[in-house]
């Protein structure tokens, strides 16, 4: 893995520690020499539970909404480059340039740290103020051909070199196109891989710092016929054509474990593509929306193929890409197009 989510907790010593909840409790496991992420990652942990603990960090209770940080999130990249994201539940943090700079120091690999602060109650992770503590603000990533630009609160997948396997099946399933449409494109992976294969590029997501680093990371490469929108699945596909049908050659969805609203599968359907390339995780949600995308015999869709990726090996959750294309007798001819 490539990242990794912490929560931060007291042991039954009272030693602080970085880990993760067990399963069906609140109960948190240490994690540091944990094997299953990369190795810069367990040394930022080590050394960040040492700056913690140096400092008096005390950890926030969700019960009594009292304490200091919430959650930890380390992100390492294809050169071993850490950021490091410190949730905290007030803005005001006294002690965070202190163990910012104690956390640099003890672990080199940490490339930046930064502030998120998530005053809210309830179990999402990040908040959305950051405020940089040290270096940089976000890490330069390499997934195949592409490279791409990862700050704190971008969702990326978490394991670079599955990724990169599922991004190389999408770009052969889709071939050579006109137009594609990356929905939940998140900071551009899928699209800025397909780029160099299409003439037009639309990514649309709605998490707004995936959106700049997406835009940051196609101008930085020199993608100009690239563009990222910042917007709702459903809106964001309805503006692409407010009237005229056909107008993707291919469409990308990688939705959140819930799946694609029935509105999402619909504008999909309108837009006529050739190939559709749907990046699951979660094969419950998948299975309902294949069912839905296949379900219209005068649309003409069929499921090509379904291919697992296992993106967290040692766990029950698996990836999964499917193909779905139009038949022959109902894709779109060139003068549709």
């Amino acid at each position: 893995r490539n990242n990794a989510k912490l929560v931060c907790a007291r042991d039954a010593g009272g030693a602080l520690i970085l880990g993760a909840y067990a399963p069906r409790s609140h109960d948190v496991v240490d994690l540091r020499g944990c094997r299953i992420v990369e190795p810069p990652l367990d040394a930022a942990t080590v050394a960040l539970a040492e700056a913690l603990g140096a400092a008096g960090v005390v950890p926030y209770d969700e019960r009594q909404l009292t304490g200091d940080l919430r959650h930890t999130v380390l992100r390492c990249n294809f050169r071993g480059q850490v950021l490091a994201t410190l949730v905290t539940a007030r803005r005001p943090w006294a002690a965070g340039p202190t163990i910012a700079a104690d956390l640099v120091a003890r672990c080199p690999a940490v490339a930046g740290v930064v502030q998120n602060v998530n005053p809210t109650r309830g179990n999402v992770i990040l908040g959305e103020e950051e405020i940089p503590l040290a270096g940089e603000r976000a890490l330069m990533e390499e997934i195949g051909s592409a490279r791409l630009r990862l700050s704190a609160r971008a969702f990326f997948q978490a394991n670079r070199a599955v990724a990169a396997l599922a991004y190389a099946h999408i770009a052969r399933a889709v071939g050579r196109v006109e137009r594609v449409v990356d929905a939940y494109c998140g900071v551009g992976g899928i699209a800025l891989t397909l780029a160099p294969r299409a003439r037009t590029v639309v990514g649309i997501e709605s998490n707004l710092a995936a959106v700049a680093d997406a835009t940051d990371a196609a101008a930085e490469a020199g993608i100009a016929h690239a563009r990222f929108v910042a917007a709702d699945a459903t809106l964001g596909l309805r503006a692409l054509a407010p009237v005229a049908e056909g107008t993707a050659d291919a469409v990308v969805l990688n939705p959140p474990r819930k799946g694609c609203a029935p509105a999402v599968l619909r504008e999909v359907l309108r837009l006529r593509p050739r190939v559709i390339a749907y990046l699951s995780c979660a094969p419950d949600t998948l299975a309902r929306d294949l069912s839905a995308l296949v379900a219209d015999p005068a649309a003409g869709y069929a499921v090509e193929s379904v291919t697992p990726y296992d993106m967290l090996p040692h766990t029950p959750h698996v990836e999964a890409l499917a193909v779905i294309r139009q038949r022959p007798q109902t894709a779109k001819s060139p003068s549709d197009r």
